[in-house]
């Protein structure tokens, strides 16, 4: 298999995945928002969980799967991108009911304005792009790369007990969330079964791709190509990014029409006017370049790896979409 072939196989895999899990609908992400429908979230701690044992098993199987670097701009702190970052997208994904990676499912199932809100996150990536070498202070750039990545790195604790951690905090999480937001069957797939096929979407990303889940570089690449064409260059820009979120659109179109139910039953009862799509993408992908990852980079699978950074840009994209989602109702 080419290794295009396989990146797009990877991708409609995950796609696949996010809309059988049913995360797909912009009422289930503003919903979560407003902690009124914590399917989101259950679903979420699943697929990092499950994740976490997917990485753990090829680790040791020889893969080399490293927790992300602190985003270090040099203005508040060693993890001040991925604060900044993290609200960013967070704000993002109330205003669109989306989130960087979701968009592609969102569009491949024919979720209205998901268009609008891509296109509002290729403007942020093409934002970013002009601006990234200007958001870094010169001793942010030339610092050394950090080397105590995850938590059991900076803690000294062991870490297999850090996994064996995190799997009950993640299994206690679901329970409480459980309690407080019961599972609906009849409207969509349970989340232990949702998460557990990003899970699995996981496990083929690294088999497929060598690479972990993450989409967002694909609005830096997006945003790169289009000031190639306004000022021409010989600079090689890489195409894994769109070529796996093509993958995640055609992925979750074709489950979406062998299995249409899975649209009707989330329903589609919020639709983004358009001017808060577009504006909602661009922020949200600007945010998640400026902290270098999203939702699936971070959180699927920074979380899992138990890298610092993921776990300080998650708990920055939910704090913030919480805040915005009070604010605005």
């Amino acid at each position: 298999m080419s290794s295009t072939l396989a990146i797009a196989a990877s991708g409609a895999v995950f796609g696949g995945a996010l809309l059988a899990a049913g995360v797909t609908a912009p009422s289930v992400v503003i919903g979560q928002m407003q902690l009124a429908d914590l399917h989101m979230l259950k679903v979420f701690v699943v697929g990092s969980a499950s994740s976490a044992l997917v990485l753990k098993v090829l680790q040791r199987a020889g893969y080399t799967l490293k927790a992300r670097q602190p985003t270090n701009l040099g203005w508040l702190g060693p993890y001040d991108g991925n604060i900044i970052g993290g609200l960013l997208i967070g704000i993002g994904m109330t205003l669109t009911g989306s989130c960087p990676g979701t968009v592609f499912a969102q569009l491949g199932s024919g979720i209205p304005n998901s268009s609008l809100i891509l296109l509002g996150g290729i403007l942020g990536g093409t934002i970013y792009t002009a601006t990234s070498k200007n958001l870094k202070t010169k001793a942010a750039t030339e610092a050394e790369p950090a080397t105590s990545l995850t938590i059991s790195q900076k803690t000294g604790w062991d870490a297999n007990t850090t996994l064996l951690l995190f799997e009950a905090i993640c299994a206690a999480t679901v329970i409480l969330a459980d309690i407080l937001s019961p599972h609906v069957g009849e409207t969509r797939l349970n989340p232990l079964f949702g998460g557990i096929l990003i899970g699995l979407s996981q496990l083929t990303s690294v088999l497929l791709t060598n690479s972990t889940l993450g989409i967002s570089s694909s609005y830096e690449e997006a945003g790169k190509h289009i000031w190639k064409i306004i000022k021409p260059s010989n600079e090689h820009i890489s195409n894994n990014s769109i070529i796996f979120a093509f993958g995640t659109v055609l992925g979750s179109f074709v489950l979406s029409k062998v299995l249409p139910g899975l649209v009707r039953v989330q329903g589609v009862d919020v639709v983004v006017s358009p001017v808060r799509a577009v504006m909602g993408g661009a922020v949200m992908a600007f945010g998640s370049r400026l902290g270098m990852g999203c939702t699936s980079g971070h959180g699927i699978s920074g979380m899992a790896l138990l890298g610092v950074s993921s776990f300080v840009s998650v708990v920055s994209m939910f704090g913030s979409g919480m805040g915005v989602a009070a604010l605005i109702g």
